[in-house]
């Protein structure tokens, strides 16, 4: 079976090669499968999959491409199926396409390449576009946005006599999915957007699990957010500052052993930055604690 000169053949291995070394579990199939229901029904061209942070995105993504390249009729050419994302991180891509077949690797793209893919997706029809974390880069004059529109990917009748369909994937859709919910047809007021819930799978630890964890001997898994600078005006306030690098030290000390402790500090000013640490360094003094630096 042949897809606009790409053989079918050789991606089905791959999938399955990929499904032996990271298995598919039943919530990522059981969402692939209402997905690849909405795309079949053929009135809907924007899908999006929720699901809780590590709730399985990614093998979700994987079990839709094996049912859609599983099909005697395929709906995608190979060569149309594509996956994006509004963050820029060349981590993400190697990462994405160490988790795909390389046929598709290729059409990944992120933010810093997306002027790419509005050239490579331009004039073509039964396009499959999967967008990872939706919400980033979203906004109004951001660069989806501006993508979108290059690309006529904000024009509702396009994509519908196109067949061009778009699956979102986010664990935060913010106002991504109030927006989506209001596109409609302006003729028949008819939705063409429909979403997708990835329930967790058995055993799964997520933000609600550790919000509520109490154990006798770990205590609390989460505690409030504390400002480790405390600058208000120019000024900094060092006995609230110190009270609540205290506080996070006080946290340290309950682990057995040594550990690295990651603090993200603030990037809004560079004195800010300078004050933070400077503040850390009081409390947690250089002769008694190694630091690393990662600021990339």
């Amino acid at each position: 079976i042949r897809s606009n000169g790409l053989d079918l053949d050789v991606v089905r291995p791959q999938i399955k090669r990929i499904k032996e070394k990271s298995p598919i579990y039943d919530n990522q199939k059981s969402a692939a499968h209402s997905i690849m229901a909405l795309i079949w029904d053929l009135t809907k061209i924007c899908i999006m999959c929720l699901g809780e942070m590590q709730s399985g995105k990614t093998g979700t993504i994987l079990e839709l491409l094996n049912l859609i390249f599983s099909y005697p009729d395929i709906i995608f050419p190979v060569k149309n199926v594509y996956i994006i994302t509004g963050l820029s991180s060349t981590e993400w891509m190697e990462q994405t396409k160490n988790r795909i077949p390389g046929e598709l690797h290729e059409n990944v793209y992120h933010r810093d390449k997306l002027n790419d893919f509005a050239k490579s997706i331009k004039n073509k029809k039964n396009v499959l576009i999967i967008m990872d974390e939706v919400q980033i880069a979203a906004k109004n004059k951001q660069t989806i946005s501006k993508v979108f529109k290059e690309a006529n990917l904000k024009n509702l009748n396009y994509l519908l006599e196109n067949n061009i369909v778009i699956v979102d994937f986010t664990a935060t859709p913010d106002g991504v999915l109030c927006d989506l919910l209001n596109w409609k047809d302006d003729i028949n007021n008819r939705v063409y957007f429909d979403k997708v819930i990835l329930e967790p799978g058995d055993g799964y630890i997520g933000p609600e699990y550790l919000l509520n964890y109490r154990d006798e001997n770990d205590g609390k898994r989460v505690y409030e957010c504390k400002d480790l600078c405390c600058m208000e005006n120019g000024k900094v306030n060092k006995e609230m500052a110190y009270k609540n690098i205290r506080e996070f030290k006080s946290i340290c000390k309950d682990f057995e052993e040594p550990l690295y402790h990651l603090i993200r500090i603030p990037t809004d000013s560079k004195e800010k930055q300078n004050k933070t640490i400077e503040n850390i360094k009081d409390i947690f003094p250089e002769s008694e604690y190694d630091y690393i630096v990662y600021d990339e």
